[in-house]
């Protein structure tokens, strides 16, 4: 069984499930009847501008892209958590401090918000499934230089810092580094990572924002995704089969890239 880390460094967790268009989905009212079913959750509904981000891999470097639609949003009161609707998706965020275990909070409100869905405009067909866990690896005494980071980040994500060898000594600053794994199932991982300076990778304004002095961190950015060859009809069932089979790998990734230094300090024990 993969392990939780009661302290895991999670700054914010993102499922998307993007579908065919949906005239009926571009109708408010039938935007807010679906977010209202989810009032438990996130009761505060508002218009908002969403922008959509995109990493796709196969050319001779990642290419990112980005959309921006305007979307109906329901946020909880803290807001730390938010679902938001458009005519072609659905979107749910959860802060690392909204988020506990899969189990007990994403996936129970994956499940409550497509039944909501699928009550309200049926007849969709899902074209991608989304998970993306973006982390923040924060130590009690950051290292300034790269290879300072392998007491915390597994070796293998770090090979290049030996590379000007004795006669040119010195001391990797920086780095950024993207790995793009296939599974089977039309299914792929696309791990971003490398060092990070400031008070987060979730700037200033947003409300996942952590308010904090500037530092160094680790970022593991790890984006699973599923796109079906053909549209799948979208049921509750489905969908939640697809998303148990992407958060496993996604832990994985994560719990791979750690040293057991770091797996201490997350587990909250000394």
């Amino acid at each position: 069984m993969s392990e939780v880390f009661p302290s895991a460094p999670l700054a914010m967790v993102v499922a998307e499930i993007r579908f065919g268009y949906s005239p009926a989905l571009e109708d408010r009212t039938i935007q807010s009847n679906v977010l209202m079913a989810l009032s438990s959750y996130a009761p505060v509904l508002k218009r908002n501008i969403q922008e959509s981000h995109t990493i796709e891999i196969g050319g001779p470097e990642p290419v990112h892209g980005k959309q921006t639609i305007e979307v109906m949003e329901a946020t909880a009161v803290d807001g730390q958590t938010t679902i938001a609707i458009s005519a072609e998706t659905l979107t749910i965020a959860m802060s690392g401090l909204a988020y506990r275990h899969y189990e007990e909070s994403l996936r129970p409100l994956i499940a409550d918000a497509v039944h909501s869905l699928v009550a309200t405009a049926p007849n969709l067909y899902v074209t991608r499934f989304g998970l993306r866990y973006l982390d923040e690896i924060r130590v009690p005494v950051p290292p300034p230089d790269v290879d300072g980071w392998g007491e915390w980040v597994t070796s293998d994500l770090l090979g290049g810092i030996g590379l000007l060898g004795i006669e040119a000594p010195g001391a990797a600053k920086g780095m950024r580094s993207t790995w793009h794994y296939v599974l089977p199932r039309e299914r792929q991982v696309v791990l971003n990572l490398g060092p990070f300076f400031g008070t987060g990778v979730i700037g200033p304004g947003h409300p996942f924002h952590r308010d904090s002095e500037p530092e160094h961190m680790f970022v593991l950015d790890v984006d699973v995704s599923r796109t079906p060859t053909t549209p799948e009809s979208l049921d509750a069932e489905m969908l939640l089969s697809n998303y148990d089979e992407l958060h496993r790998p996604a832990h994985s990734v994560f719990s791979a890239a750690l040293t057991d230094k770091a797996r201490i300090l997350f587990r909250g024990t000394k």
